[in-house]
């Protein structure tokens, strides 16, 4: 954001009038409260590569006018020359110098685009007492035992170095400004493809990696179930081979105790038989 750095005494008595930018002999000029000194020329060095310019001045304070360029018909707004730059002052009336922010709208002659917008701080009241002098009214020579002096020297040297300041950021910032509206217009569709693509590259990888981790799990599994799969067997095959002895024996004691049982019987019935004869 630009700001102005000096403020001027009006003159004592009203000129003639500077009407739209032009003398007008026999018409009175309006009374002016202060003049200030605007430096426009920082705001449009980035643009001097677009061709010839102009400047369009906007929010203007009421009754506000510049010494040179011409008003509008809106009667709102200042047009301003590029060659018309250099010791340009902006006049304010009584009432109307409080601080407040031009609109500084760069247009280009050559297609008659706007450029940019530019913010330009005015503080008209940056300098003490500066502004209570009218262009009617001479203001009295007030007291000073020195200190006052000195005063006003620091804040002129502050104000001076923050307007040279902002001035400078306001340039930065627009070099910045025409580096983005000059740069190359890019090829979005093809980068949209690049990144699909990417994405798509990346999405593949990582089924993959997925795929072969999975498969590696349930080989892991298999070959876990099949160790604990035919230690089973092996245990139920000697359970059974066990059990299968164990009724072996058993089938074989009954039978000779069902042998025996018989045997006995036999010898038992033969006897009888035998004493009967």
């Amino acid at each position: 954001m630009g700001r102005a750095a000096k403020v001027d005494k009006a003159p004592d008595a009203p000129a003639v009038a500077r009407i739209d930018g032009a003398r007008r002999p026999g018409v009175a000029a309006a009374a002016v409260h202060c003049s200030v000194a605007v430096d426009f020329a920082p705001l449009i060095a980035p643009f001097k590569k677009q061709g010839r310019l102009t400047l369009r001045v906007e929010r203007l304070a009421p009754k506000a006018r510049f010494s040179k360029g011409s008003r509008n018909n809106d009667g709102a707004s200042w047009s301003l020359a590029s060659d018309e730059l250099d010791d340009l002052t902006y006049q304010l009336a009584e009432g109307y110098d409080g601080d407040h922010t031009l609109a500084v709208r760069v247009i280009s002659l050559v297609n008659g685009n706007t450029l940019a917008v530019l913010d330009y701080a005015v503080s008209p009241n940056s300098l003490a007492g500066a502004l209570e002098v009218s262009a009617t009214e001479p203001r009295p020579p007030a007291r000073d035992d020195g200190s006052s002096d000195l005063l006003r020297a620091e804040l002129a040297q502050i104000k001076s170095e923050l307007g040279t300041r902002d001035l400078e950021l306001a340039q930065l910032r627009q070099e910045i400004a025409l580096a983005v509206v000059s740069a190359p217009t890019r090829d979005i569709d093809a980068e949209l493809a690049g990144v699909r693509e990417a994405a798509k590259t990346e999405v593949e990888q990582r089924l993959a990696a997925a795929a072969a981790q999975n498969a590696l799990h349930l080989q892991q599994h298999r070959e876990a179930w099949a160790g604990e799969h035919a230690t089973r067997v092996a245990d139920m095959n000697a359970q059974m081979q066990a059990q299968l002895a164990d009724a072996r024996d058993a089938g074989a004691r009954d039978a000779r105790g069902t042998f025996a049982a018989a045997e006995a019987k036999w010898k038992s019935e033969t006897d009888a038989r035998l004493s009967s004869l």
